[in-house]
């Protein structure tokens, strides 16, 4: 993985419904599924290829961040292949923060 939205170790203060995932390459689609995404344990309920196969957006009926903190977005090693030689990917373990509101510095 790339990059992600959200990115890991950021703060964002809405409660996503799309996680995005950026592979550095593409992926064999007959081998991606929605529950190789979790976010609080909580696996996707569908997904949609981009980019020629090198984006995953991970998409979820209601969001999964219920809860202000920390949340944790996951993909286990071996979920899905590459295209190109059909190796499985790495494990894939970041978080990111909610909060309804941003610190702000006050005076």
């Amino acid at each position: 993985m790339t990059t992600t939205t959200p990115a890991c170790n950021s703060l964002i203060t809405t409660q996503p419904v799309d996680f995005i995932i950026n592979l550095s390459d593409p992926v064999d689609p007959t081998t991606v599924q929605a529950t190789d995404f979790t976010v609080n344990g909580i696996p996707a309920n569908s997904f949609v290829l981009s980019n020629g196969n090198a984006t995953i957006t991970f998409h979820y009926t209601s969001s999964p961040v219920t809860t202000q903190g920390p949340q944790t977005m996951d993909i286990p090693a071996g979920a899905f292949n590459r295209a190109s030689d059909g190796q499985p990917n790495f494990a894939f373990d970041c978080t990111f923060c909610f909060d309804t509101a941003q610190l702000q510095v006050t005076t």
